[in-house]
């Protein structure tokens, strides 16, 4: 191992309910199944204030805390690379997870290199739109 290895590491092993991970640089995969976990909680979050409106209790606090549980175990499997269920992890592991995660990726370098692509792409949508009536159609 080198003093480089030691200063930038690429994985960082945590402790979860007694059992050993290894943390690693989050993969484009790992990424998706995230945002597809957070788009799932937001979609539940819809439909439980809705049911919550509905029967006139709104009580949103709860509503997200019922959530936020059902999700955890998902998305420490994401992170953990694990089929483990986590059923009672401790606030405690779930912050080792949470600070490995957080050293292991520059999750300020990730936003502000897609920020800088957004910016880097304004208004290509708007030149497409206007080219599309020019093109030729195939008469389909």
């Amino acid at each position: 191992m080198t003093d480089l290895d030691i200063m930038v590491p690429e994985e960082k092993d945590v402790v979860v309910s007694g059992k050993r991970y290894t943390v690693r640089k989050l993969s484009l995969e790992q990424n998706i199944r995230i945002m597809r976990l957070i788009g799932s909680l937001h979609d539940g979050t819809k439909a439980s204030i809705a049911a919550e409106m509905e029967s006139g209790k709104g009580d949103m606090g709860a509503i997200l805390e019922k959530l936020a549980i059902e999700k955890t175990p998902e998305l420490l499997r994401i992170l953990l690379e694990s089929k483990d269920e986590f059923p009672r992890i401790s606030f405690e592991d779930f912050s080792d997870v949470a600070v490995a995660v957080t050293e292991l990726n520059d999750f300020e370098k990730i936003f502000a290199n897609f920020q800088m692509a957004a910016k880097n792409t304004k208004g290509i949508a708007e030149v497409v739109k206007n080219l599309l009536p020019s093109l030729p159609s195939s008469g389909k």
